[in-house]
């Protein structure tokens, strides 16, 4: 059964308020920069900081990809679609996964397939509180 209004409305709030909330921890992260008059010490550990906060700011702008092509699919019509075999997404798992591209059979089979794959080793993008 498609998704109804209602539902499609629910989810695309949801993408847009975590899409917003990950976008301010990003601006945060990344305006932490190092204090240049520090000791080698303090350099030091900004500069890890600093490596730590690019790695955490570079997932997080791939999770704000996510988002922004889930909000995609939803305007343009094919949200909630399997990506592999077309049939519907169940509602349960967009609730839980609002970014998911393929059901959990596909995504399965395509982690299978593909170890290296673009979902290897990531747990969900986020998860409903």
């Amino acid at each position: 059964m498609p998704l109804t209004t209602e539902q499609l409305e629910q989810l695309r709030e949801q993408l847009v308020a975590e899409g917003e909330k990950l976008g301010a921890h990003v601006r945060d992260v990344v305006g932490h920069g190092a204090d240049p008059h520090g000791d080698a010490g303090d350099c030091s550990a900004s500069l890890a900081g600093a490596e730590f906060a690019f790695g955490l700011e570079e997932h997080e702008h791939e999770l704000l990809q996510e988002i922004d092509s889930a909000l995609k699919r939803i305007e343009a019509g094919t949200y909630g679609v399997c990506h592999e075999c077309g049939e519907e997404i169940p509602l349960a798992r967009l609730n839980a996964l609002p970014t998911a591209r393929c059901d959990a059979d596909c995504q399965e089979r395509l982690d299978r397939e593909s170890p290296g794959g673009p979902t290897a080793g990531r747990g969900p993008v986020f998860a409903k509180r």
